[in-house]
């Protein structure tokens, strides 16, 4: 079905979410079962300045930089959080189909390149209370800023969803990530 695409510009596919939906289990998912199917594809790895966490793999999970290689390279999208830069290099989206995690500020850039690739917005949704415990299984502990985050993301994608969200031509809303790889062919029809 999906190894006889023909692409006439680079896809996108932007998955979105409040935090500890799934983003990056679906993205790495995505990646997986597209390349077992044949499909040209890859994981989009953004740049940052952060020190890597343990366990992080500089290419894999970041390309970990320092404030002048950020400032050098052009990004179709940067923020700042906690004075650590991110962005996505725009070096980075190749031929074919393109997966990425991106926070509602990246996806409002994304639509200045609407005309250069396909964006197709995949947002992902779940209970606050399984993203809580998806939170503390991560962390093994307890966190306030797992609340902070929660309330910082309900402002944030109210706003996204009511006056961006329409503003891209094909969207995928899958509602909790238990079902997410059930429901892929909901993200392989917009392809």
């Amino acid at each position: 079905m999906l190894t006889h695409l023909q692409f006439k510009k680079p896809i996108i596919l932007a998955i979105c979410g409040k935090s500890a939906t799934g983003k990056t289990c679906l993205s790495r998912w995505l990646v997986s079962d597209l390349t077992a199917r044949g499909v040209k594809c890859q994981e989009i790895v953004s740049d940052t300045t952060r020190p890597p966490r343990p366990g992080e793999i500089d290419g894999k999970d970041y390309y970990f930089v320092n404030e002048e290689e950020f400032s050098n390279r052009k990004h179709l999208e940067e923020s700042i959080f906690r004075s650590w830069h991110y962005g996505t290099p725009e070096d980075a989206i190749k031929d074919g189909i393109n997966i990425g995690v991106f926070n509602t500020d990246g996806m409002k850039s994304l639509l200045s390149y609407r005309r250069k690739y396909v964006i197709i917005p995949v947002l992902l949704e779940d209970k606050l209370i399984v993203r809580l415990h998806r939170s503390y299984d991560r962390e093994g502990k307890w966190h306030w800023e797992y609340v902070r985050r929660a309330m910082s993301d309900r402002k944030d994608f109210k706003q996204f969803k009511k006056l961006y969200l329409p503003l891209f031509k094909d969207t995928v809303l899958l509602k909790n990530i238990d079902g997410v790889i059930n429901k892929s062919d909901a993200i392989y029809q917009k392809l």
